[in-house]
């Protein structure tokens, strides 16, 4: 998916997260009321996570992501 689209189920992406042994695609339901992590594993496992987006912002307290949630909702 192109970063700067918008995918087909309503969330927009945001950003990616690169851990050691994860890589974390974050994205924003267009209505800004859910997030959407896309984390991938090692060996090609990967799983989608749902928060609302307060959960969200209080899971990731300090990091950057969180700046870039709020600099995309206002």
């Amino acid at each position: 998916m192109n970063p700067e689209e918008t995918n087909s189920i309503g969330y927009t992406y945001i950003d990616s997260i690169n851990n050691p042994e994860s890589v974390i695609e974050v994205y924003i339901k267009n209505d800004a009321t859910q997030v959407r992590e896309y984390k991938c594993l090692n060996y090609n496992r990967c799983k989608t996570y749902d928060y609302g987006l307060s959960e969200y912002l209080d899971r990731y307290k300090g990091h950057p992501i969180r700046k870039k949630i709020i600099e995309a909702i206002y």
